[in-house]
């Protein structure tokens, strides 16, 4: 469910709820856990929805690419905002128009607003590692549905 996220990423309400529906279907088939509400489960189970997870798994790679830790032209994906009066990290990306949803929801636009809303104590993580570390004291439940 989380193989290549970054490539495909469901954006609309209803694939979203189809994919999150295996996760439900079978935290449900757990025993003692039928009764409870989906959210409940995934709490008793320590785990994250399967859209938290992709979230991460992008604001992941797009670590690991801007802090050039993958082998790619940055400039092929993002553009570093040069507007510094507007508070947060150094790390701001520019988010671009887009026309259509191909483009507005590929990885390299989609994942400019959540990255922009991390700390700068995130963004700026001495590894990826620790960056991991600090996405899970993140709350990222807003930028989800």
């Amino acid at each position: 469910m989380e193989y290549c996220t970054s490539v495909w990423s469901p954006y609309t309400v209803s694939n979203i709820n189809k994919i999150e529906s295996c996760q439900r279907w079978f935290t449900k088939h757990i025993k003692d856990m039928s009764g409870m509400q989906y959210s409940e489960r995934l709490a008793c189970l320590n785990l994250e929805s399967l859209q938290t997870r992709r979230l991460k798994c992008d604001l992941k790679l797009c670590y690991r690419i801007n802090h050039n830790e993958i082998i790619i032209l940055n400039d092929d994906f993002f553009v570093f905002s040069k507007l510094t009066h507007t508070g947060g990290h150094n790390y701001k990306l520019f988010k671009g128009c887009s026309r259509v949803n191909t483009h507005k929801y590929f990885f390299s636009n989609r994942v400019v607003e959540i990255w922009n809303a991390l700390p700068s104590t995130a963004v700026a993580a001495s590894s990826s590692n620790v960056f991991k570390w600090m996405l899970n004291c993140v709350d990222l439940a807003k930028f989800c549905i």
